[in-house]
């Protein structure tokens, strides 16, 4: 097992040390939560530019803002432009939950958002900021101004809207990329050892036994409900089994998200494609009176993170090269990438596995420097070599 982290988010008054004279109201509640943040990287779409992508640490505060904002959190947005991305390597956060900065040029102020960490101002833009373990990160949108001397000054007094940020540790039984392909396997469910399903592979089910059994973790699902509803129980992973009461209808479970929304559907009936996102979660959960489902994300403190990939190193070369030619990279530098990676292909269609891994990692080196020489963004480079590294792991196992 890895240990990772989660973030836990909740809103808290402003801090004394921030806030100068008598209060107004408390600012709004964007949010209140928690919400997983793994180590590693996630994909950011600016706003003015849709047809762009970025690799982000999640170890930022972007990152913690975009794992709250996205189905496991609850859903709020936040927007981001990439417009001076050429000159600082940053993005310019825009609005939250469509609260947008405001600027007027005549006065030399606005109200805007305001990134803190352990309650100090940041200068940097959001990717930027690191955050660890311990720290604690917030959003606050309050009035602004700057003097004659272009000092800043905060009126964090009158803020009116704020989202704080704790990072703490939690427990991942997988993060990473996994290889499927179109088929079924076997399962045998953990309550009927007698029994033996065909289940397609393409599904959250076939995720999870895949990454099973590359770890080497266990899982119990029943058939107890099969005749019912042609789907499995998912009763524990690794051990961590679901709990219930039947008094308060509350209890605490696996629950199966899709590109970050909640299914509701048994594992092997989910379908899933090459380039989605598996997540399992194990959090509290309960039902209100009208049996509405509440799952209380914040305290979630087991999970797993799938990103599914093409079990044959070759599709994955071709999705390479598609986002090879999706980077904003001069033509001539995707010519020379693209012509690396026909190499590859070539090598594997002649059964020079060996071949083909030293022609991967020629290809990262020439990632390091397009990236070097400014034809490749940090981010895009990042996410080329770590893709090359899966398909060098795929052809050597």
């Amino acid at each position: 097992m890895k240990t990772e982290t989660i973030v836990s988010i909740f809103v808290v008054a402003l801090l004394s040390a921030m806030m100068v004279g008598t209060a107004a109201a408390e600012p709004t509640a964007i949010f209140d939560g928690s919400i997983g943040l793994y180590d590693g990287t996630f994909t950011f779409v600016p706003g003015n530019d849709p047809s762009a992508n970025y690799s982000v640490d999640m170890m930022t505060a972007m990152g913690a803002l975009d794992a709250a904002s996205n189905g496991l959190g609850g859903g709020f947005e936040y927007n981001a432009t990439d417009t001076y991305y050429p000159l600082y390597g940053s993005f310019v956060l825009e609005s939250i939950n469509d609260i947008e900065n405001e600027w007027d040029t005549q006065t030399n102020s606005g109200t805007s958002w305001f990134i803190y960490v352990n309650d100090e101002l940041t200068n940097l833009g959001i990717p930027q900021n690191e955050i660890e373990i311990g720290d604690q990160v917030t959003y606050l949108y309050a009035p602004y101004e700057y003097t004659p001397s272009y000092e800043l000054i905060i009126d964090t007094e009158n803020a009116t809207h704020i989202v704080n940020i704790i990072v703490e540790e939690s427990v991942a039984l997988y993060n990473g990329k996994i290889g499927l392909e179109d088929g079924t396997f076997t399962f045998v469910p953990c309550n009927n050892a007698s029994a033996s399903y065909n289940v397609n592979t393409m599904t959250a089910m076939g995720a999870l036994d895949a990454a099973a059994e590359e770890e080497g973790f266990a899982y119990c699902a029943s058939d107890l409900y099969y005749p019912l509803y042609g789907s499995f129980l998912l009763e524990s992973i690794e051990g961590v089994e679901n709990q219930w009461d039947t008094v308060t209808n509350s209890g605490t479970s696996w629950f199966i998200y899709v590109n970050d929304e909640l299914t509701n559907l048994g594992i092997p009936q989910n379908d899933i494609e090459v380039g989605d996102k598996v997540t399992y979660i194990y959090a509290p959960y309960e039902y209100t009176p009208s049996w509405e489902l509440i799952v209380d994300t914040e305290n979630t403190t087991y999970l797993l993170n799938m990103d599914v990939r093409s079990a044959d190193p070759e599709v994955n070369i071709e999705d390479m090269q598609d986002y090879v030619d999706g980077t904003s990279a001069p033509d001539c530098a995707k010519l020379i990438l693209d012509t690396r990676l026909d190499g590859v292909i070539r090598s594997l269609d002649r059964g020079h596995d060996r071949v083909a891994v030293i022609k991967l990692r020629s290809f990262k080196r020439a990632v390091d420097r397009h990236e070097d020489w400014g034809n490749l963004t940090s981010e895009e480079a990042d996410y080329l070599k770590s893709e090359a590294d899966f398909v060098i792991e795929q052809i050597l196992d």
